[in-house]
């Protein structure tokens, strides 16, 4: 089975089916918006500035700056920057340093796109169990991307054992998770969880709603 996507701004494939790699970017943008009360507003918006004006060097420096006193949403953009070589020169191996470490503090953009890395073996060693283990992090939380993958790696026993149930569950998951922030890749998972529901005994169907329903409960 093949999986293809791109990686934001890069021709790069990587064989795994619609596997996201847009949390950072997605994050990034984010960041640009709404600045972080813990972060000093005014050093934070300078970089914002530099960065709509085009001086990515000067928004680079601000960032990373604030990103090496502990501040996670400038480590988020510094990494997009690291990642896409923008105000300086592309370092994939630093942005999997900031990703972990703004991970280890329960960032969840940063913990999917480590799981990432790990998936694709850029800036660290591949290793499918690395990727899943970020990714659980970050689909516990609620990162709607990460639970979409996490199934994907449970469908195809890549760094887990193959599941079928626990990948139907976590697709049911991304997709209500999608579908709750009125996002189109919905879509995506709730078909990979049809095309899955094929694949599945009726055993395992009726003991993958009842953990869905229960989680759902449980939310509530």
């Amino acid at each position: 089975m093949q999986i293809n996507v791109t990686r934001p701004r890069s021709g790069h494939w990587y064989p795994m089916r619609r596997i996201f790699r847009h949390g950072c970017r997605a994050a990034f943008l984010l960041w640009l918006v709404l600045h972080p009360a813990a972060a000093p507003a005014a050093t934070f918006e300078d970089g914002v500035a530099a960065y709509n004006r085009g001086d990515h060097q000067a928004a680079r420096t601000i960032w990373q700056g604030l990103a090496e006193k502990g501040d996670v949403n400038a480590q988020v953009n510094v990494c997009f920057m690291l990642e896409h070589g923008q105000g300086g020169p592309r370092d994939t191996a630093a942005a999997a340093r900031w990703y972990r470490d703004a991970a280890e503090r329960g960032n969840a953009a940063a913990q999917f796109n480590l799981g990432v890395m790990f998936y694709a073996g850029e800036g660290v060693p591949q290793d499918d169990a690395e990727a899943a283990k970020w990714y659980r992090q970050a689909a516990e939380r609620g990162y709607a991307r990460a639970q979409h993958n996490l199934g994907l790696l449970y469908e195809l026993g890549r760094g887990v054992p193959q599941d079928f149930v626990q990948a139907y569950v976590w697709f049911g998951l991304a997709a209500a998770s999608f579908g709750a922030k009125g996002r189109d890749d919905g879509a995506d998972a709730g078909g990979d969880r049809y095309k899955l529901k094929a694949r599945m005994t009726p055993a395992q169907i009726v003991e993958a709603e009842r953990l869905l329903k229960g989680i759902r409960a449980r939310r509530r």
